[in-house]
């Protein structure tokens, strides 16, 4: 929904982002990507192959990834169509054993109207700094609820596609659940690699 995804993902777990190339020129947000160790992708057909080579790197170094597979944010309220290119990178065979994949879906104030969720999520045109200062001068408080859906293991799907469209049905219920019924607590990632 909005690059706060990322500083509240990070607070409850350790593990690498993947973001668009063009985030690494953001002010600020770009810097704090690069220290971070993120990893850039162009989403260019050409260079998928290297990119999912990259995250694999990572992923048989122990990191944990977090990858955003709708490959743009939106209003919150509703999700994206997924990208199998990089998603499919969990698929590849890997010498360690113990990675998993779990979906995860954020949802910023399930009580709110659509109007104040907007000020929380960056998504369409909005631009990027004035986003960020009318955030910065609020002093409401917001609830999120982060919910870590049951993990699953690479070898349980038959290719991308069913990847793709399992991650897609697991955080579109979270978000529905979540506005219909909130949750009053944070399901926590298990240990091992996740992805």
């Amino acid at each position: 929904m909005s690059y706060l995804d990322i500083p509240i993902l990070a607070s409850l777990k350790h593990g690498l982002f993947v973001a668009k190339t063009d985030v690494a020129s953001w002010p600020l947000i770009g810097f704090l990507a690069k220290v971070t160790h993120t990893h850039f992708v162009s989403r260019k057909a050409t260079d998928t192959l290297r990119e999912r080579k990259n995250i694999s790197s990572s992923l048989e170094n122990g990191d944990a990834i977090f990858l955003f597979p709708e490959g743009s944010s939106s209003n919150g309220r509703d999700i994206l169509p997924f990208k199998s290119g990089l998603l499919s990178t969990a698929l590849l065979p890997l010498k360690s054993t113990d990675i998993i994949i779990q979906s995860i879906s954020i949802t910023y104030g399930p009580d709110i109207s659509q109007h104040e969720r907007d000020l929380y999520a960056w998504y369409g045109d909005m631009d990027l700094c004035p986003h960020i200062w009318q955030l910065l001068g609020r002093k409401e408080k917001i609830e999120v609820i982060v919910n870590f859906h049951k993990p699953r293991c690479p070898s349980t799907f038959k290719d991308r596609k069913d990847l793709t469209k399992w991650a897609e049905k697991e955080i579109g219920s979270g978000l529905e659940e979540a506005f219909i019924s909130p949750l009053k607590e944070i399901n926590l990632l298990p240990a091992g690699n996740q992805f």
